[in-house]
């Protein structure tokens, strides 16, 4: 073998090791320096910190019933507050919801929905309430919960509850409902609670 098919074989080496070396130098470079972070792990409803666990004691029902305890924990919950009359925003937020809900098609079963009323008149909802359940908190637990979503933006917001009962996303009452479901996906996907 002679002296110029040992360099150009040597250069071969360099170049192919640059080629596999050189991308995770410039990446590690570009993250730790602060240039590139990735941002696939987004969401879009707000993060409510801290997390908020809510609790467990059974509530009052809309129809004279009472919810078991814990009714908040186990699945998914989006969850609504009412303080009077629910006015056409209202109204298109519980339908949002109930869309949003039937649009995971097979993970349905995994998301409930709630709606807090701070009155004793059940609002008029019209279509989308067919799988809501509307409660009228009560005692500690139910000033716990109101006093909770109240501190986060109250009637005006969304909130997602997770199978632990912690208060963790809210979204705008008039935002896009294919936010709601993008975030729930992952949750469902990644999740192994709930």
């Amino acid at each position: 073998m002679n002296k110029s098919s040992q360099h150009h074989g040597r250069r071969m080496l360099v170049l192919i090791a640059f080629l596999f070396i050189g991308p995770l130098v410039l990446a590690w470079t570009l993250y730790l320096g602060g240039l590139w972070r990735p941002g696939a792990g987004a969401n879009h409803g707000e993060l409510l910190q801290p997390v908020i666990s809510l609790p467990r004691d059974p509530q009052p029902t809309i129809d004279g019933g009472t919810t078991e305890g814990g009714f908040l924990y186990g699945r998914w919950t989006l969850v609504h507050l009412i303080d009077g009359e629910c006015d056409e925003a209202c109204v298109a937020a519980v339908y949002k919801t109930r869309q949003v809900r039937l649009a995971l098609g097979r993970e349905i079963e995994r998301i409930d929905r709630v709606l807090f009323l701070l009155t004793t008149s059940e609002p008029a909802l019209g279509t989308g309430s067919e799988d809501l359940l509307i409660v009228t908190p009560m005692g500690s637990a139910g000033t716990q919960i109101i006093d909770a979503l109240n501190a986060n933006g109250g009637t005006q917001r969304i909130f997602l509850v997770d199978p632990l009962g912690n208060l963790i996303l809210g979204y705008p009452r008039d935002g896009d409902p294919a936010d709601i479901r993008d975030d729930l996906k992952k949750l469902l996907r990644l999740s192994r609670i709930g």
